[in-house]
């Protein structure tokens, strides 16, 4: 799913191996240190919140995909949870704060 959108067949097979390029691309800045890489973590974190809503907003009364919406709607808490420990972990490498001595 993205911006919303969901994704079927070839599709959906091209944007899982556009993640899992992205995956790859964060674990490796990660593993080699780079700021960068938390900053695009943080990115696809705010992607995926964004995503979840445009997608529940959109087919809210949508009775055929309720049942999709409402695995949205359950997820969305816990991908918020994981953004906010991503932030808080993370500022401080992203945003280093001027020494006032």
């Amino acid at each position: 799913m993205i911006a919303g959108n969901l994704f079927y067949g070839e599709q959906a097979r091209i944007v899982l191996l556009v993640q899992a390029g992205i995956f790859w691309t964060i674990a490796v800045g990660m593993l080699a240190g780079r700021r960068w890489s938390l900053a695009l973590a943080l990115l696809y974190m705010l992607q995926a919140i964004l995503s979840h809503l445009v997608f529940i907003v959109a087919y809210l009364n949508n009775r055929i995909e309720s049942h999709n919406v409402r695995i949205a709607a359950y997820e969305g808490p816990t991908i918020v949870l994981i953004a906010l420990y991503l932030w808080i972990r993370s500022s401080d490498l992203i945003f280093p704060r001027a020494s006032g001595s």
